[in-house]
Formats: structure tokens, sequence, C-alpha cells
């Protein structure tokens, strides 16, 4: 006789248009529970948002799984579990990401799924001791009892299957150009793909989190030809230095730096004020440039309005590894450059900063008196 009590199984295939989405919900009307597998791609999203933002109304997820990361299944899983506005509780992820199948990172789409799920706080494979979900070839299936009594067997992937995987992760990644070591990497590339990233996110919002958070984000060095080739000057005058290196590359600026040490056999060249490179973009700045160049004025020409420069973390290195006591001059004053003066996590402890006078269509003036020159 059938058990009347445990409540009707439903198997609902989403509208995932060319990929996959299923969701499964079994038990009484009074505890009802529900399984999501695979997302579906990104521009099915919409759909898949709306039927789930009606899951998030009456409960929750007790397990979803991404069977893999191809594009039509992982990009919805994405979008999903990075949606602050749909905001479905996810009790366990099911997932073989980096941690599961190669102890180097690769992969693109799956380190940024890991990386959500960690920056969430999800058990990921819990019911497998974070170990990949598979099936050893000289064990019995694996089988797993969801609460509510829905049981699970896992048939493959088997172990050829996983090795096959573990050999093509990181050459996945080298194709697109990518090279994360750590989850932070994963999130910074996410938050670069905007048709990944939803209207209201829960990790993937540009608002910095601290200047500790943001010397953590790694970038890539800028190897354009046009800026290598920028024109580099040092303006000199009463005793003040001045450098302005347009759009210069750090390989190329640091070595005209160096050779001007040499010449004169200096360790470091004190300035009185430095244009950052590439309109403080952090793939521009080093600490090592910091370093030899430390400045009273660290100066910031860009509005923001194109490509968002100055970099949070471009202006947050001048801040842990600039000149104590220098000033940040920006020269337009808007709320990508007052955060640094306003936001209580961003406030530099030793620098202050300089900005147009309120009212202003931008622009800044410095007046640089005479200096006495250092022996």
């Amino acid at each position: 006789m059938a058990d009347t009590s445990a409540g009707p199984l439903e198997l609902e295939l989403l509208p995932a248009r060319h990929g996959d989405s299923v969701l499964l919900t079994w038990g009484p009307p009074a505890d009802r529970h529900r399984l999501l597998i695979d997302g579906g791609p990104a521009s099915a999203y919409p759909a898949v948002g709306a039927r789930l933002r009606r899951v998030a109304s009456e409960g929750s997820l007790d397990l979803l799984v991404l069977t893999h990361v191809d594009a039509d299944h992982i990009e919805g899983a994405l979008l999903l579990t990075n949606d602050a506005d749909v905001n479905v509780g996810i009790a366990e992820y099911w997932f073989n990401g980096p941690a599961q199948v190669s102890p180097k990172l690769g992969g693109a789409q799956g380190e940024m799924l890991a990386a959500l799920i960690s920056g969430r706080g999800i058990p990921l494979n819990a019911a497998f001791s974070k170990a990949p979900v598979w099936a050893p070839d000289d064990q019995p299936l694996p089988v797993r009892t969801l609460a509510g009594g829905l049981t699970l067997t896992v048939l493959g992937p088997d172990g050829k299957a996983l090795k096959a995987l573990r050999k093509a992760w990181r050459p996945a990644l080298k194709g697109e150009g990518l090279f994360f070591d750590s989850e932070a990497d994963a999130l910074t590339e996410l938050r670069a793909r905007a048709g990944l990233l939803p209207a209201k996110t829960f990790l993937g919002s540009r608002k910095p989190n601290g200047v500790s958070d943001l010397l953590q984000e790694k970038s890539s060095r800028d190897t354009a030809p046009a800026n290598r080739s920028s024109i580099v000057l040092l303006a000199e005058y009463a005793g003040n230095s001045i450098l302005l290196p347009g759009d210069s590359t750090p390989a190329t600026l640091l070595a005209g730096v160096h050779r001007l040490l040499a010449e004169r056999q200096a360790e470091r060249l004190d300035l009185t004020a430095f244009k950052l490179p590439h309109h403080g973009s952090t793939r521009n700045i080093t600490p090592k440039l910091l370093e030899l160049l430390p400045s009273d004025y660290y100066l910031f020409s860009s509005d923001g309005a194109k490509f968002e420069h100055p970099d949070d973390a471009g202006v947050a290195k001048c801040v842990a590894y600039g000149k104590t006591g220098s000033t940040l001059v920006f020269n337009y004053r808007n709320p990508r450059t007052l955060r640094w003066q306003h936001d209580d996590d961003l406030k530099p402890r030793k620098n202050s900063t300089l900005f147009p006078p309120a009212g202003s269509e931008g622009g800044v003036v410095l007046t640089l008196a005479p200096r006495k020159k250092k022996r």
C-alpha cells in the first residue's frame, strides 16, 4: 500500500531554453522539501529566477546540485547563488568544483561558483565530507537520503571521468587567459562579467570592503603597447619634483626609475607630486613603485565615467604603501572619489584628501612653494 502521508513528489522542468533546470518538490503540505538540479543558461534566468522567487517565498532549497560546468547548466546557478533579490536559501550544494577536482585552481565559471558558495557560507558536498560527488569504481554506489525521505543514489561520474576533468580543468582556464590564485581572483573576474551578475548581488557588488580587502584583489599587469610607449617626464623646479608618467606600464616605468636612481646614486626618488599612471588603474600601480617613489601628493586624474578610474584597489595601494602624511588629490568630486573621505572603512589613516571645491565642474590646483633640495 502506498504511503499517502509522505505527500506527492512533483517534478518540474523549468523554462531553461537550451539548457537544464529541474525542480523536485516532495513531502506533505506542512513539510515540503525542494531539490534544484542545474540552473540553465544566463539567457533563461529571468524566467527561472521568477519561478525560484516563488520557491523562496515558500521555503528554501534543501539541496542544489550542479551536474557539470557547461554554460547551459552553470550560468543560472551562478546568477541564483548571487541573487539577493530572489534570496532563496540553499541548505547544501553538490558540485565538483576546484577543491574536489584539483588542488590547483582552474575552470573560470567553476571557480566563480565555488567562490560564491564559500563566500555565502553554503556547505559544499557536506554529505560527502567535502569530497567529490562520484561513484567510486571499487565501492557500492553512494546513497544519500534527504530530509523528507527523498533518496539519491549517485551513478556517476566514475573515477575515469573525474580524472579526465582534472586534466582538462587548468587548460580550460588558461585558454581564457585567466590565472586565479584565490577565491578573491574568481570574484573579481565575476564582477567584470555583467551577464553573470543579477541586479542585486550577495557578493558581486563593487562597493569596497575596506583597504585590507582591496589589497587582496589580484590584477594582471598592464602590457598594452600604447601605454608602454607613454612619454614619462620628471619635472623639477625650486626643490619640487613632479613625476608625470602618462599611462606608462609598471615594467617600463620601473625600468626608467631604476636608471635614474643609478645615475643619481640614490636608493629612492623623493617626489613632491606623483601623477598616478593610467588614471589610477590598479594594473599600473605596484607596491614597488610606491616604495621607490615616496610622494607628498598622489594625483588621480579621472572622473570615472567610462572606465571607472581610479580603481579602488589602486587608491588602496597608495594608502597602504604610500608616504605617511601624504595627500590623495582627486580632480573630480563624485561618489567614487569622495568615498575616500567619508567611508570609515576606506578613510586613509596616514593620508589626507583634496578635492575640487563643492559645486565646481572639476579640476584642482596645487600651489607648490619653493623647497630646499634634499641632500
